[in-house]
């Protein structure tokens, strides 16, 4: 079965890069970073959780460690006052170098010795694989049943 291929592979990346990652060590630590460190101003709580496939009440939960070590700071939308805004401390800014030339490494590891056309046809194929099944599908919101 695929997934299988894909959930190993998957978890084969994630440990190489949580070894070449500042703390606390995660892959979400590094997508939200640098997703936040890409924008100019404050990201919403409802932007934040669409890009890391989350639901709003798990990204609190994910974002903890970052804001207890002083990365990311949170604070209350004040045009809603219910949400809440994200963004990167200067301690955080600091580590997008690192966060960078972590992804790098895991990534040229994972391509090996694969030619570059080749490693990009992989992710190309991928997105068209997600694709296909988007357009078969009913759209799943990743979100925990209640």
């Amino acid at each position: 079965m695929i997934a299988k291929d894909l959930r190993r592979l998957s978890k084969l990346y994630v440990k190489f890069l949580a070894q070449q990652l500042p703390p606390p060590h995660t892959e979400y630590m590094a997508e939200a970073m640098l997703f936040l460190g890409a924008s100019e101003q404050k990201v919403t709580q409802k932007l934040l959780a669409e890009f890391m496939v989350v639901d709003k009440r798990s990204l609190l939960a994910m974002l903890d460690d970052l804001i207890k070590l002083n990365y990311v700071v949170i604070e209350k939308d004040p045009s809603t006052l219910r949400d809440y805004l994200f963004s990167l401390t200067s301690l955080g800014k600091d580590l997008l170098p690192k966060i960078a030339e972590a992804v790098k490494t895991t990534n040229d590891m994972l391509q090996g010795n694969m030619d570059k056309e080749k490693y990009k046809s992989f992710f190309l194929l991928m997105a068209e694989m997600e694709q296909n099944l988007l357009k078969r599908t009913p759209v799943y919101n990743f979100r925990k049943l209640e």
